[in-house]
């Protein structure tokens, strides 16, 4: 009884994507069935289809005064490792970061204290990702070696918190960027080419139409599909295109540039419906992650302001970016929440944005500044109550309450954070 309601109510949403009631009722039917992300993108929708509509707009957003209020944190210590990028594990448990060195240090955002210190890491560190069943951590390298660690080996790594690689595979090209596809089975590393790298045989295809072969790409992410019948991977090119592909059926979408430069980076919804891209020229896109098509955009960055100089720097993630003063790079790198409500931009001149989407704009909610020198990444743990910030350093900025300091700081390690946390809410997650 109970899923003949569901589908009924799904078949009405589908029907009337612009009916906020419609996903509303939806989103809540989702709840009490404990799917609990799935509710978290109908109250979305509802919010897209009607901004205007208060419920829906506290049902998909019950924390956005929060965001609104977001503060920095934590500073974790890294050593003398320039670190520029960073990875929270799915079920939000680690906090993985490395950049300059061979070195990428992991930390529990349980207890906030370093638990692990990878070895064999590639150089400079371009990406990391935790793969989606939580079983592997993934690393690039610039000079095209990927490497995985066990996640089950970082919880053991309490000894002597030194943990080997379990397997790396080289790709014959410079590697940007690198995202799992949903199943986990698969890693797809960008850069100077594309490739699909199978975890259990350490096979590399390039089984790709030619076009994706033969370009160079920015940044990659991936998604289910939004109907639910395959993969579909993100891609950010140099020509102002954002390519959605399929790799279990080979179709493609995005032939039309979004971006008026080179597209930096992109960032999927954890359903896939939704993907947001930024690039050189300032602006920030939301696009339907089924047609390919820009939905809105917002210009964050006045692109009159660019010097031709900068624009080599954030071609590739992870490149440090030390820039004359007043120089403007655009945006940078861009991070977006599982459940679309939010998303993180840091420009090129050193800003994070926070941006609340809506059917037809992004209302700025919050910014902070940040080091005008450097250019780096930013991640949201999957919960939206965390962002981490890697440029240079390691920043961490909390949407939570207050935290009793007591309580937090009896459980740090000696290299743990040096200033309050408070520890992610993940509850409603499945």
């Amino acid at each position: 009884m109970v899923d003949a309601r569901l589908r009924e109510l799904e078949r009405a949403a589908t029907e009337s994507p612009d009916d906020a009631r419609a996903w509303l009722q939806l989103g809540r039917a989702l709840r009490l069935s404990q799917r609990h992300m799935d509710a978290r993108s109908a109250f979305t929708r509802a919010r897209v289809a009607d901004p205007c509509d208060l419920e829906a707009r506290a049902e998909a957003d019950p924390s956005a005064e929060e965001v609104a209020a977001m503060r920095p944190v934590a500073q974790p210590a890294t050593g003398s490792v320039a670190t520029t990028v960073a990875a929270f594990s799915t079920d939000g448990g680690f906090l993985a970061a490395g950049g300059t060195s061979s070195r990428v240090v992991v930390w529990s955002t349980r207890t906030w204290a370093e638990v692990a210190v990878l070895e064999g890491v590639p150089q400079p560190v371009t990406a990391l990702a935790f793969s989606p069943d939580g079983r592997w951590l993934a690393c690039a390298g610039r000079e095209g070696e990927v490497a995985l660690w066990a996640t089950d080996s970082l919880a053991m790594a309490a000894r002597d918190r030194l943990v080997g690689v379990a397997w790396s595979q080289r790709v014959d090209g410079i590697l940007a960027d690198l995202a799992w596809l949903p199943h986990g089975r698969q890693l797809v590393a960008a850069g100077a080419g594309l490739w699909l790298i199978d975890v259990s045989s350490h096979e590399v295809s390039r089984d790709l139409p030619e076009m994706l072969l033969t370009k160079a790409w920015n940044a990659v992410a991936a998604a289910p599909r939004p109907d639910r019948s395959g993969s579909s991977v993100a891609l950010a090119g140099g020509d102002g295109r954002v390519v959605l592909y399929d790799p279990e059926s080979g179709d493609w979408v995005g032939q039309q540039p979004v971006h008026d430069g080179e597209v930096t980076s992109v960032a999927f919804s954890g359903d896939g419906a939704v993907v947001v891209s930024g690039g050189t020229d300032g602006d920030v896109v939301v696009i339907d992650g089924a047609g390919g098509e820009p939905v809105s955009r917002v210009r964050l960055v006045d692109p009159s302001r660019f010097e031709q100089d900068v624009a080599p720097l954030v071609m590739t993630r992870g490149v440090l970016g030390h820039r004359p003063a007043g120089a403007n790079a655009g945006v940078v790198d861009l991070s977006l929440t599982w459940h679309a409500g939010f998303v993180a931009v840091t420009t090129g001149s050193g800003d994070i944005h926070v941006l609340a989407l809506g059917a037809d704009s992004q209302a700025e909610v919050c910014r902070h500044g940040g080091p005008a020198h450097f250019l780096g990444t930013l991640c949201w743990n999957r919960s939206g109550t965390l962002l981490a910030t890697a440029r240079g350093s390691l920043s961490l900025l909390g949407v939570s309450s207050e935290p009793q300091a007591s309580e937090l700081r009896d459980g740090l390690g000696p290299a743990g954070i040096e200033c309050d946390v408070p520890p992610p809410q993940d509850d409603w997650l499945v």
